[in-house]
């Protein structure tokens, strides 16, 4: 039975309805939070985001006071003004498209490995830090899950060039350079890692197997070169983003990144066990190239966090996602896949490890979810005076809420609380803290 579903065509389209309907699920559990509320406003005006024109004028705006992720932003800005069920859907779509595009790019041709998708959906949930800061937050996934997915749209198609030798259509150079452009201005990691990628395979394409037809990429290379000199320069990058050289923040910023490492650390053993099996195997020399350079870009992503004042968790998107699309390539050169021992037991600890790691999601962000609704019945029966209103409690990395300020207890006219209470239509609203004696 197993194998049947496997192979199943019509089983994939239901493994992805199913992924699309979990992450639905915990999109819609997940309220706004934090800089959602600063996003709905113009930073001109100081008024409500209505349309296209105020939203490109406050954005120009925010380049000079916050940071230059314009795309990244814009996106975010443009959810605030619809409907919040838009988001929800769309959010849950570009979650499941980069899957399907990680296991396109890397199953054996025309293979149907439904086990395969599960693996890497299931990766992605078990490995990626604050992962409802970067795949559920609004303001977080616009940055972060939206990077990944037009990161994997620049990529495939240096991936396909190297790897199986197809060229890129001439007659998709313009909208692959626009993608390109999007890409390079669109998060500092992840752009400088999948740029740093790209322009590696661009160079072996030309030095090491004489292929010309890879100049074709030149205008993407440029174009993602010309988008992150755009977010690099904008004035509020510096100010916000490379506050100056501290040797404590340096040394933070360090530990966080070996930090990382060490938490991705059972993808990086998969990485190595498939490079060996592949070498051994005689797979072609640009298969495995192509994942080796893609792991450099993870490496890049990770590690050019070094400039910076700080690094996040959220921040590992970029080696977390690549690290995934490299090993998937590898996994995917490799015929003879019956070489890992007690691969039965792998596979119920992996599938145990999954099914608690989303019950627990559901579990953690209803419980925040059910916060948030107390507080809209609590602002609607008040008299639009000042209010109290006590943090949620989020409990693990499947909440946005973790590690992200929801109302400050001490700062009524602070961020984010003066954008809340804007948003509600209150004087003044005040945070505090459960279990804490106010």
């Amino acid at each position: 039975m197993l194998k049947r579903y496997n192979s199943s065509k019509f089983a994939h389209f239901g493994t992805l309805v199913a992924m699309f309907l979990i992450m639905l699920v915990v999109n819609i559990l997940t309220g706004k939070i934090a800089d959602d509320y600063m996003y709905v406003y113009s930073f001109v005006t100081g008024d409500k985001l209505t349309g296209l024109q105020d939203t490109v004028e406050s954005l120009i705006q925010h380049g000079i006071e916050g940071n230059g992720r314009y795309f990244a932003h814009f996106f975010a800005c443009i959810f605030l003004i619809l409907p919040d069920f838009i988001f929800d859907i769309v959010n849950s779509l570009v979650f499941v498209s980069v899957v399907e595009m990680i296991y396109l790019i890397s199953r054996k041709k025309d293979e149907t490995n439904n086990c395969f998708t599960i693996i890497i959906f299931g990766f992605i949930w078990l490995f990626q830090l604050d992962f409802g800061q970067v795949c559920l937050w609004l303001d977080g996934s616009c940055n972060y899950l939206f990077g990944v997915f037009f990161g994997l749209i620049f990529i495939i198609p240096f991936v396909k060039s190297m790897r199986d030798e197809k060229k890129l259509p001439i007659a998709l150079i313009p909208l692959h350079t626009l993608v390109s452009v999007i890409l390079g201005g669109y998060l500092e990691p992840l752009s400088v890692g999948f740029i740093g990628a790209a322009g590696l395979i661009f160079l072996t394409e030309l030095i090491r197997y004489k292929n010309l037809s890879a100049i074709r990429f030149i205008p993407s290379l440029l174009g993602s070169v010309f988008g992150l000199a755009i977010m690099a320069l904008a004035p509020g990058e510096a100010v916000n983003k490379l506050s100056g050289f501290e040797p404590l923040a340096f040394a933070t910023v360090v530990g966080t990144a070996l930090l990382v490492i060490l938490s991705i650390s059972p993808i990086i053993f998969l990485f190595c066990l498939f490079l060996k099996k592949a070498k051994a195997a005689g797979v072609e020399e640009r298969a495995v190239a192509v994942s080796v350079i893609i792991g450099i870009g993870a490496l890049l992503s990770n590690f050019v966090m070094l400039i910076a004042a700080y690094y996040p968790f959220r921040c590992s998107v970029g080696i977390v996602f690549m690290s995934i699309l490299a090993t998937s390539l590898l996994y995917g050169t490799i015929r003879d896949r019956e070489f890992v021992k007690g691969k039965t037991i792998i596979k119920i600890v992996f599938i145990i490890a999954l099914s608690l790691a989303l019950l627990v999601a559901v579990v953690d962000n209803a419980f925040t979810y059910a916060q948030i609704e107390e507080h809209k019945k609590i602002i609607s029966e008040s008299d639009g005076g000042k209010i109290e209103l006590y943090n949620p409690v989020p409990i693990t990395r499947y909440n946005a809420a973790r590690y992200l300020i929801y109302l400050d207890t001490e700062k009524p006219n602070g961020w984010p609380n003066r954008f809340f209470a804007e948003y509600y239509g209150v004087d003044e609203v005040i945070g505090k803290d459960r279990f804490v004696d106010n």
